[in-house]
């Protein structure tokens, strides 16, 4: 059947943002909901990221195995 599920991408980078980066117009992060293998997934571009990561729950509907960071990280 056809599944749909929310997708989230994240960057994790060493640089700390001042208030929204967002709203920053010197900011190297771009957001939005992009289709990803033909699934849609909100996602974060941050140029300064020095990893990026993937929810195993929206791989596992893309048809990428996870591989382990090694480190485990606090999202908010």
């Amino acid at each position: 059947g056809n599944v749909n599920a929310q997708g989230w991408v994240y960057a994790v980078g060493n640089v700390e943002r001042k208030g929204n980066a967002s709203r920053d117009p010197d900011s190297n992060v771009v957001t939005g909901t992009f289709l990803l293998n033909n699934r849609y997934a909100s996602m974060l571009f941050d140029t300064d990221a020095d990893r990026s990561f993937i929810s195993t729950a929206f791989s596992s509907l893309i048809n990428i195995v996870p591989t382990p960071l090694g480190n485990s990280y606090d999202v908010k």
